[in-house]
């Protein structure tokens, strides 16, 4: 597998699960990178089973906007290396200890800025030995 240009850029985000929130982030977030990309065809976007994610409302906007998402399994974190990289991230944010938001967001960034392209092929490998064909 080949990550090219992987480095998508972070969207700072304040936001509630009970209301629109994760459909504003979608539409301000995803949509511009889909077209900054030209991924228009031939793309699944991934999500976990958040229930933000799974309502109504968020189903029936990615069937208005023709976005084919991943069916996920219910209690699988280990199958998403994402869920690895924000641990791993977690972990440098803390060793920088920000004492504000600004600081915070800075860390956040800085930090995915300098994650090696090696260590998600390892996060993707280790995924791949828990799934059997």
């Amino acid at each position: 597998m080949v990550l090219l240009e992987w480095r998508r850029t972070l969207v700072e985000s304040i936001w509630e699960p009970q209301d629109n929130s994760y459909i504003d982030i979608l539409e301000n977030a995803l949509i511009p990178s889909v077209d900054l990309h030209s991924l228009h065809s031939g793309w699944t976007f991934q999500q976990d089973n958040a229930p933000c994610h799974r309502s109504k409302g968020t189903k029936q906007w990615f069937g208005e906007q023709k976005i084919e998402v991943m069916n996920w399994p219910a209690q699988s974190p280990d199958l998403n290396p994402i869920e690895n990289l924000w641990d791993h991230i977690s972990l440098r944010i803390q060793e920088k200890s920000p004492s504000n938001h600004s600081e915070l967001w800075n860390a956040i960034l800085s930090t995915w800025d300098s994650i090696d392209i090696n260590r998600l092929h390892t996060l993707i490998e280790s995924c791949r030995k828990d799934v059997k064909p």
